[in-house]
């Protein structure tokens, strides 16, 4: 699936090749246009929960760093939650 970015860079390209005309473009652009602000990812660092101390996962996830795996076990986010479970005891 096409970003909102992407579809819209497209809608300009269609506006100036000739494809549609104005009244279609401000139809298509309001259509497609994102409600959310656009955030450039690459200013971030990679997130890595083995980085972060218990003080920052308390104040961060309002959770302790141990409690992340029951946790995850819990929802069923094994899958999006990557850590060395040897590293915690699970309560």
């Amino acid at each position: 699936m096409a970003s909102c970015s992407e579809v819209q860079n497209n809608i300009l390209l269609q506006l100036d090749e000739g494809v549609i005309d104005e009244e279609e473009f401000l139809l298509l652009w309001d259509v497609n246009e994102s409600n959310n602000p656009d955030f450039p990812v690459s200013g971030y660092q990679r997130f890595c929960l083995e980085s972060k101390d218990d003080t920052e996962c308390k104040a961060e996830f309002r959770f302790e760093k141990s409690d992340l795996p029951v946790l995850a076990e819990v929802y069923e986010y094994q899958r999006f939650l990557s850590v060395n479970r040897a590293q915690f005891e699970t309560v």
